[in-house]
């Protein structure tokens, strides 16, 4: 049995490394580091200097990737909602805060 794996893929719906980082809104070497660290979305090696990534593959990633990172910057708009709070108020709501807290 060889290595070679056959693909029923449209060469339309496959997008070179540079190309689909693009579709993404992210940087070529951002898009790299994340294929190299696990990170990044479903692809194909042809060859060792080729990377390609299908199309349907890449939407379904963009689209869980950008629900992460809002989820990672939810906290830093939570904290902008408390920097006009004077101390005293600060304190008053972290008090309430820690009555709902059950243990």
């Amino acid at each position: 049995m060889s290595g070679i794996i056959e693909m029923n893929i449209n060469n339309s719906e496959l997008l070179e490394e540079k190309e689909a980082a693009a579709l993404c809104g992210l940087s070529h070497s951002y898009f790299r580091n994340l294929r190299r660290t696990g990170r990044g979305p479903t692809y194909v090696r042809p060859s060792p200097h080729r990377t390609l990534y299908k199309k349907s593959d890449l939407e379904d990633w963009c689209a869980s990737w950008a629900t992460v990172m809002a989820n990672r910057m939810a906290p830093e708009r939570d904290k902008t909602a408390f920097e006009g709070l004077t101390s005293e108020k600060s304190t008053q709501l972290s008090q309430e805060s820690a009555k709902h807290v059950t243990v």
